[in-house]
């Protein structure tokens, strides 16, 4: 590593050379073992606590390589490096204005350092500083003028300043080039879609995603994704939940809180919900979290089939719910301080709308909002993004499947409706975005919190904040109707799934053939 190569003896040089190929092939356990090797025998190391605390971020566990890292940044100060791998691993971890001060570190030492460029550019971008992020685009481009990152990067920041003679050329490139990366490609697609879609050439924008669809469905790593799983767990619910399962807990006083939880299809608005709710000094929330996932995994723990969440849930006694409140909770603690101050936690996660009744059962003290949008809208906005691939988003990859997963979600939905003695409220996008203060207070009084003026201004304190989910940019605008109906413009895309939407288009007020939903 730089300032160091003079103290480090050649052989631990190789060494330390050896287990930096191991992670940049992305072999992360034989990496972090070879890494540990060389600090049994040399502790205090920088290089090799950096390049341990990177590869432990970059397998899933970045506060873990971050505090390594902090480590090895006490030992070697100065070290570009560390900065580096320190700001990648903070901005996943989603605090971009932190880790620009790491990144810019790096680029004041290096300052054609591509990957701390466009790191940094990416930060720039999700605080809305879109002038900076351009200017370090542009430099990392010019610094490398192939690279397909750094192209793409360039382009989603020229497509988000409307510069859209620059960014189209720029992307249809990368797409052209047979050396484009897989991954690289697809994305340089949908970003093509939505640059087309704003542009009015609606045809257009949607055979880009339609082609980014069908080549990702292609691709080996989503063969290897089993698509009935998230279909085998809903069918375990269906006709298994009953109230007096449910509510078997209702009114126990536990030792720790109930979380609020926003939930609903992805692309229905539960970004915008969370950050209404997320101006509100009162409220600390989640940021799509998978935080159920450990209770889940300790709730069927014992059962010989796992997927038979019911028949866990009929299990349970007080002493056992109890113990799987804590455990989420502790999940939570790992991420956030949540509650520490008194705050309303709020659990946003849109799909764990199908866990409902897993959440009723345990947490019977909780109240949850439901994000509603019309089908068709939400179906097409699914189909319009990149989501990194995993049993669920694999469904949203063509419009038709996108529709056939809402029919299968949303249908358990309405079955449990009725059934469950959790206290919900429905919320849809089109009335919020038509009276914001109308639908927040509303949404504030099923909590039981006190209004707050800056509910009217979330989108300031959204550009404050590091959004994970592909809304981050949307909600920081003002509020506006601009999505609303936006299916008319693919209608004769949409026409085969209307049959499939209709019944939900029905049951959640929605007119059949309009964009006015009133």
């Amino acid at each position: 590593m730089p300032g160091e190569s003079r103290q480090i003896p050649p052989a631990v040089k190789r060494r330390l050379y050896e287990a930096h190929g191991l992670k940049m092939k992305y072999h992360l356990e034989q990496a972090a073992r070879a890494y540990r090797a060389i600090l049994a025998d040399h502790p205090d190391l920088p290089a090799a606590l950096a390049g341990l605390g990177h590869t432990i971020g970059m397998a899933g566990k970045p506060k873990q390589g971050i505090e390594m890292l902090r480590r090895a940044l006490e030992l070697d100060p100065d070290n570009p490096e560390v900065h580096l791998y320190l700001g990648e691993l903070i901005f996943k971890a989603h605090d971009p204005e932190t880790a620009l001060t790491h990144l810019e570190k790096t680029i004041e030492a290096e300052p054609k350092n591509v990957g701390a460029l466009m790191i940094a550019a990416s930060c720039l971008e999700r605080l809305n500083r879109l002038d900076e992020a351009l200017d370090h685009a542009e430099r990392a481009v010019r610094a490398k003028r192939t690279d397909p990152e750094a192209n793409l990067m360039l382009a989603t920041v020229e497509s988000r300043l409307k510069r859209y003679d620059d960014a189209r050329p720029r992307l249809e490139k990368l797409i052209a080039r047979s050396s484009t990366p897989r991954t690289i490609h697809h994305r340089a697609l949908t970003e093509l879609g939505f640059l087309l879609d704003k542009c009015g050439e609606y045809d257009a924008a949607y055979e880009a995603f339609d082609r980014a669809g069908r080549e990702i469905a292609e691709t080996p790593e989503v063969k290897k994704i089993n698509p009935d799983l998230v279909s085998m767990r809903i069918d375990a619910y269906r006709g298994r939940v009953s109230r007096a399962l449910v509510s078997r807990f209702e009114g126990v006083e536990f030792d720790t809180p109930a979380p609020a939880f926003l939930v609903g299809f992805p692309r229905s608005g539960t970004t915008m919900t969370e950050q209404i709710l997320a101006a509100h000094p009162g409220v600390v929330s989640s940021d799509e979290r998978p935080l159920l996932n450990p209770m889940g995994r300790a709730l069927v723990a014992n059962m010989k089939n796992r997927i038979d969440v019911p028949a866990a849930l009929e299990r349970l006694d007080e002493k056992e719910t109890a113990r799987l409140r804590r455990i989420y909770w502790d999940a939570a603690a790992e991420l956030f301080d949540a509650d520490a101050d008194g705050r309303l936690f709020v659990d946003k996660l849109p799909l764990n709308i199908i866990d409902l009744a897993m959440i009723n059962t345990i947490f019977p003290d909780a109240r949850v909002i439901v994000a509603l949008r019309d089908p068709r809208d939400v179906c097409l906005s699914c189909f319009m993004q990149w989501f990194v691939p995993n049993p669920a988003m694999i469904r949203l990859l063509t419009l038709e499947s996108s529709a056939a997963f809402y029919r299968e979600v949303m249908s358990l939905y309405l079955e449990l409706e009725d059934v469950l003695s959790i206290g919900l409220c429905r919320v849809r996008y089109e009335d919020t975005v038509v009276d914001l203060e109308t639908q927040a207070r509303r949404i504030i009084d099923h909590l039981g919190l006190d209004w707050h003026d800056d509910l009217l201004r979330f989108q300031e304190k959204a550009k404050q904040r590091a959004i994970r989910t592909p809304s981050y940019a949307a909600v920081t605008e003002k509020v506006h109707t601009r999505a609303v109906g936006r299916w008319h413009n693919y209608e004769t895309h949409v026409e085969p799934i209307q049959k499939t939407l209709a019944p939900f288009v029905a049951a959640f007020g929605y007119k059949h053939n309009t964009t006015n939903n009133e």
